[in-house]
């Protein structure tokens, strides 16, 4: 029932005074739960952002460090089979490192170099197969050699690669108190006995290592810039107590005999043989130097050059020719080179050689006109044209005379 006294609009507004604070606080709520989503999506994807960004970073850290190692075996390939820990852990950036080698399973000149980089709590790990050189396997050994390994007696020798064993291209014997902390391996046969000790065991008949390129001329002329090359060939020079070479090279032309305890603070280099009876320590100055290489033979800096020889030979001929030609002119003669000379030199002449300033041929007993000149190249018949005519110009003037028949000037 209607109130009579108050208007029937404002009883209609009284009915309807909470209606405007229900929808103000529906549309706070909805605003309130779209902020926060939105603020929690915002979080999110920062968060997955900056998780992105590590990954991308620890990825680079992991190939930096593959790098890096790529770059040390660069130099030292030995560090191949036993990583320094500059090699293995370290820092690069915002992140770390952490890099493991393991070799191939089906193939030994494989091997895997695999790193796993960190940035905050991200990781990423990348690999690398590298395979080795021909030659790097040499560098692998304690001991390596391109021929057979006699060792026997109480010697014995310390260097910085260990645990790597020996290796030899021929056949390997060991006898009397020799210990071998790695594996005895050779492409023949392996034979120990007495108090002969292979910690690691004996692999035979394996496959050859190549011999490393090593430029000896460059390490004698170390040796030679300081006057550290000792010896002779055919001769041996003891070896005792202890050596540093002046720029890091010692240098034994022949053989040498170690029967005592012997220190050397360099790289030994000998052209024959090493009998080795005693304690022997080399520290070579760093990675670019073997502990012990035996060339086997002198550098060519100190060998004859075959072509140098020929050269000299050829200077020698030139020098009788010429004076042999002054003798005839004096006599009024025309020179022929002797039958010897003939024999010495036949492949200079044949192939156009020169011999005191003048050009020879072959010498031939019998000829026709012409006939000689079967078998030339241009070049060479336009000479002997020149060099006849030359000379039949001097005999026509009196100046030369003629030394037999049938005889031409060569």
């Amino acid at each position: 029932m209607e109130n009579p006294v108050v208007p029937k609009g404002r009883n209609r507004a009284r009915r309807q005074r909470g209606t405007a604070l229900v929808t103000v606080m529906f549309i706070v709520m909805v605003v309130g739960v779209g902020a926060g989503s939105l603020g929690l999506m915002v979080s999110r994807d920062v968060h997955k952002c900056r998780g992105v960004v590590d990954r991308l970073k620890a990825q680079e850290v992991a190939t930096g460090a593959l790098g890096r190692a790529l770059g040390i075996l660069a130099g030292d390939v030995s560090q191949i089979a036993s990583p320094s820990a500059e090699m293995t852990n370290g820092t690069l950036g915002d992140g770390t490192f952490n890099l493991t080698v393991a070799e191939d399973e089906d193939d030994s000149a494989i091997y895997c170099l695999a790193a796993t980089g960190t940035v905050g709590d991200q990781s990423q790990n990348v690999k690398v197969y590298v395979r080795l050189p021909e030659s790097a396997g040499s560098f692998l050994k304690g001991l390596f050699a391109d021929k057979d390994i006699n060792a026997g007696g109480g010697g014995s020798c310390d260097g910085q690669v260990q645990n790597n064993g020996t290796h030899s291209n021929g056949a390997t014997d060991f006898g009397g108190h020799v210990s071998v902390d790695g594996v005895a391996s050779a492409v023949g046969t392996v034979t120990a006995s007495n108090n002969v000790t292979l910690k690691s065991g004996s692999t035979p008949n394996v496959a050859r290592i190549a011999f490393p390129k090593l430029d000896f001329d460059y390490y004698y002329s170390i040796a030679a810039a300081h006057s550290e090359v000792v010896g002779a060939e055919g001769t041996t020079t003891n070896l005792s107590g202890t050596y540093t070479p002046a720029g890091g090279v010692l240098w034994v032309v022949g053989d040498a005999r170690i029967s005592s305890h012997t220190t050397i603070n360099g790289a030994l280099f000998l052209t024959g043989n090493l009998h080795q009876a005693g304690h022997l320590q080399v520290f070579p100055p760093d990675n670019t130097y073997p502990a012990i290489a035996l060339p086997q033979r002198l550098p060519r800096t100190q060998r004859l050059d075959p072509h140098q020889d020929r050269n000299h030979h050829r200077r020698q001929v030139g020098r009788r020719a010429r004076l042999q030609q002054r003798r005839h002119a004096q006599a009024g003669q025309v020179w022929q080179p002797s039958l010897q000379e003939g024999k010495d030199h036949r492949h200079d002449r044949h192939h156009g050689g020169r011999v005191g300033g003048v050009r020879h041929q072959r010498p031939r007993l019998h000829r026709r006109r012409g006939h000689h000149h079967r078998g030339l190249a241009p070049h060479r018949r336009r000479g002997l044209r020149r060099q006849r005519h030359q000379v039949h110009r001097q005999l026509g003037r009196g100046l030369l005379r003629r030394a037999g028949p049938r005889h031409q000037t060569q």
